[in-house]
């Protein structure tokens, strides 16, 4: 995540990024990756490990959105993984409609990615009440899957249109 920061920060160019991708390569010797930041210097890895294989995990998209919700609910979110949601969402550009005033008022919404308010049973103690409950599942988190995720939805999980 340094090298991206840096680079993101000016401090480090693109070089070496992927000075980074090949030494960490080196060092690590791992039989698979499965860092989420590779995500994000994925055109590099097929560029310079041309052999490698690569494993693309499809999830539907409300389980994912739920584990997503669950997980920031019942975490601290460190410094380190704040500053990188910022970088790769750009969260300061991006504003939230009204549906979602309690993910933003927690610093918990990803706006890139255009998440929504939500709460689940699952989250216990964690879980949001009042307005921020009331979403969950109501029209405004299905219009949002559907609004991002119909191509996926369509093609992986059409079960789900139905």
């Amino acid at each position: 995540m340094d090298v991206l920061f840096a680079e993101a920060d000016g401090t480090a160019t693109h070089a070496d990024v992927r000075d980074h991708v090949v030494e960490r390569n080196a060092r690590l010797a791992l039989d698979m990756d499965a860092s989420l930041v590779n995500g994000e210097v994925v055109a590099d890895l097929v560029d310079l490990f041309p052999g490698s294989r690569y494993v693309l995990t499809v999830r539907e998209p409300n389980a994912w959105l739920d584990s997503m919700a669950n997980h920031s609910l019942a975490h601290e979110t460190p410094a380190h993984w704040v500053r990188w949601r910022e970088l790769r969402f750009r969260s300061a550009e991006l504003t939230h409609p009204p549906e979602e005033a309690a993910w933003r008022e927690r610093g918990a919404l990803h706006p890139r990615l255009r998440l929504f308010g939500i709460g689940s049973p699952k989250s216990g103690t964690h879980s949001l009440e009042g307005v921020f409950a009331e979403n969950y599942r109501t029209a405004h988190v299905p219009e949002r899957v559907l609004a991002h995720c119909a191509p996926l939805l369509e093609r992986w999980f059409p079960e789900r249109l139905a």
